[in-house]
């Protein structure tokens, strides 16, 4: 099974505008994540879906990949428009958000596995983590309700009144089975994503499965410009 990899990356972020081009220790913030996901094993190609010139300029400059995407709702769906404009069949695509610095290629790899393996039932996968206790109020951090591998729902609410058992924290990058793009594309924006603001809850609406594997590696996203300071901690540490 082949899989590619997709970095939606914009500028116009409503939170902390530009932040995929920031300037992280030397590289842009999505630099890392593509320098990442470049060490990964199970990845066979990379691109960026954008739908800026500043951003395409960035990624020819350090020899990426990219599909020049002008309109789309939402991180998924510039993938998926991007994915469509490939000359080449894949059986797996990686949605990889352009503002996680810290991740890690394993943590890619492993669900890639997944859903090659024991979660090849799911039609779409993804990643959670242990959520800290003082996150669980926190609208940033965008939690999820599990049930054994299953996904329940993604709130940004505080769940600290729901079985802390079954609350983890969301790593927002997704697996999908290339044979159900089209499907999700053709989705409407369902109430509960307007409600949250989440895009993934289009999905969980309209009924399908989302599997997830847990990582005890937590990757930071920066949503405001004070999660920088988070990357400083992490480059001491690493």
């Amino acid at each position: 099974m082949k899989t590619v990899a997709i970095i939606p990356a914009r500028l116009n972020s409503t939170r902390f505008p530009e932040k995929v081009l920031v300037n992280i220790h030397g590289k842009t913030m999505l630099r890392w994540v593509y320098d990442s996901l470049k060490l990964s094993k199970e990845v066979n190609d990379i691109y960026i879906a954008t739908d800026d010139h500043r951003i395409i300029d960035e990624v020819l400059d350090f020899g990426g990949k990219v599909l020049f995407v002008p309109n789309a709702e939402n991180g998924t769906e510039r993938c998926i428009k991007g994915y469509q404009q490939l000359n080449e069949e894949f059986d797996i695509l990686i949605n990889v958000q352009a503002d996680q610095p810290t991740l890690r290629y394993n943590v890619i790899d492993n669900l890639i596995k997944f859903m090659k393996g024991n979660g090849s039932y799911y039609d779409i996968a993804t990643i959670i983590t242990d959520i800290k206790s003082n996150d669980l109020g926190n609208k940033n951090v965008v939690k999820t309700i599990v049930n054994h591998q299953d996904t329940i729902f993604f709130s940004r609410e505080n769940l600290s009144l729901y079985d802390y058992n079954k609350v983890f924290k969301h790593i927002g990058v997704y697996g999908f089975k290339t044979k159900v793009l089209n499907q999700l594309l053709n989705l409407s924006e369902s109430v509960n994503e307007k409600s949250e603001k989440l895009e993934q809850l289009r999905w969980v609406d309209a009924g399908f499965e989302i599997g997830t594997i847990k990582t005890s590696i937590d990757i930071i996203s920066i949503d405001v410009p004070e999660d920088l300071d988070k990357i400083d901690v992490w480059l001491c540490g690493n």
